[in-house]
């Protein structure tokens, strides 16, 4: 796996590239490194990191209202901002990317260009599959989590609570924990280890 001291800034301008590893060198380094610096890629609109994640001008989220054409429509300068946007993380996305297969696949007509198609086939490719053993293992990770895995000082819950966000973001549609489990998963591992110093100190009581 390239790390970022080994990589060429120069040749993969946004991050670290990604060389076709699955699972977490993908889902916990790459995506996530390669998203959050795509946020001072921006036109007047929305930046290339809105579009990643679907809340750019012109998403679903966001949408543009249909209106008559020609050059004195706003709208249609709205409109070219967000295929702008869909074909440069597609570019950025094929640079990073540097699995031969992989850029194959997204040079294809239907996909050639775009940006959210070609991160979707990402995702499929080298994030975490869909089955039983995945689910397994992410339940071991949730219900292992630690603060004695995390480290203790200052910065301690702050990090413990992010370790518990992501683990919890990654998992698929209807198995994501919700708030109120993140809290009381949060708080089971700050409680649990008192009381087990309290037991070690205080065996008879």
């Amino acid at each position: 796996m390239t790390t970022q001291q080994t990589y060429d800034a120069r040749k993969f301008p946004i991050c670290a590239p990604h060389n076709g590893e699955k699972g977490e060198p993908y889902t916990r380094r790459f995506r996530n490194d390669f998203i959050q610096n795509l946020w001072d890629e921006a036109d007047e609109f929305s930046s290339v990191a809105e579009h990643a994640l679907q809340t750019d001008d012109g998403s679903p989220a966001n949408p543009i209202p249909a209106g008559a054409g020609g050059a004195g429509n706003p709208n249609q300068k709205r409109r070219r901002a967000y295929t702008k946007r869909s074909n440069k993380l597609f570019k950025l996305l094929r640079q990073h990317v540097t699995d031969v297969t992989f850029r194959a696949a997204i040079d294809q007509p239907g996909v050639s260009g775009n940006g959210l198609a070609a991160l979707a086939i990402a995702d499929q490719w080298y994030g975490n599959s869909t089955n039983n053993l995945r689910l397994e293992l992410q339940n071991q990770e949730w219900s292992s989590a630690s603060i004695a895995k995390i480290g203790s000082d200052e910065g301690t819950i702050r990090r413990l609570y992010a370790h518990l966000r992501q683990i919890n973001g990654e998992r698929q549609a209807g198995e994501i924990h919700s708030d109120n489990a993140l809290a009381l998963r949060l708080l089971s591992c700050i409680i649990h280890p008192v009381v087990d110093i309290y037991r070690e100190h205080f065996p008879n009581n």
